[in-house]
């Protein structure tokens, strides 16, 4: 069945399903970071109203409130449902993680302009385009100046379109969590999919970055503080725990 595929969730959409072409390097807007971004960097915008933390997030759960809270989510679920929830979820964080600390490239920075071409990922599918290639050092700015060349106008008489796959987009993906939100018969679980429903498609239809990072916090908390508990389960084998022991406050279960 498609919402089995463990292949989709590698290769598809922005959220959970990123697509799987190498791309070239990608030509950012000046602004953007050079290094790998601090974490403070994805925590800068302010939750929205509706989002504010559940709990203080300096007081992480506790293994033990985790893994009741993990049996409680998923009671009346079949196997084959939980591991599909967890397989998306943890889907999902780990392609944002990874392009939020990826060297020389953060997502947020670029989301944070409503124009920038990563929103292709949430609105379009195919072969879109995710940004430029410069061959050659061309100083862009020293020739925007010479030649009154806008950004665009720059990257389009020099640069080369940098593309990618995308099978899903934010429409699809609303779909596959709508889809496991009908197997759950959680309350607390159930809120937390019609949030991540909500902040896909207002993400979505309005290129806001306050949503896409109030996205990122939620699958951020799912998948280490519901789905696994990342101090232990994930800690011990990364070099730098601070993100996987990090939680935003935004569950319902720990409220």
């Amino acid at each position: 069945m498609f919402k089995r595929s463990v292949l989709a969730v590698c290769c598809g959409l922005l959220i959970a399903l990123a697509g799987c072409s190498a791309a070239k390097p990608i030509e950012t807007p000046s602004s953007a970071p050079s290094a790998v971004p601090t974490e403070e960097a994805v925590s800068t915008p302010e939750l929205t109203e509706e989002q504010e933390p559940t709990r203080d997030p300096s007081q992480i759960p506790t293994e033990e409130e985790v893994t009741a809270a993990r049996e409680r989510a998923l009671e009346g679920m079949s196997d084959e449902d939980a591991d599909w929830l967890f397989t998306v979820i943890v889907g999902a964080d780990g392609w944002w993680e990874g392009e939020y600390l990826q060297e020389g490239q953060n997502i947020f920075s670029r989301l944070a302009d409503p124009d920038d071409l990563y929103w292709n990922y949430f609105d379009h599918t195919g072969d879109i385009q995710i940004g430029w290639a410069l061959d050659g050092d061309v100083d862009r700015d020293e020739v925007c100046a010479q030649e009154g060349l806008t950004d665009e106008q720059f990257y389009e008489k020099f640069g080369t379109p940098v593309a990618t796959d995308n099978d899903y987009d934010a429409d699809a993906f609303i779909a596959i969590l709508e889809d496991i939100r009908d197997t759950v018969q959680n309350e607390d679980l159930t809120a937390a999919l019609d949030r991540l429903i909500e902040l896909t498609d207002m993400a979505h239809q309005t290129h806001q970055l306050v949503y896409a990072n109030d996205l990122y916090k939620m699958l951020h908390d799912l998948d280490y503080f519901l789905m696994r508990y990342g101090p232990t389960d994930v800690g011990p084998q990364v070099d730098d725990n601070s993100t996987v022991t990090r939680y935003y406050g935004t569950l319902d279960f720990y409220a």
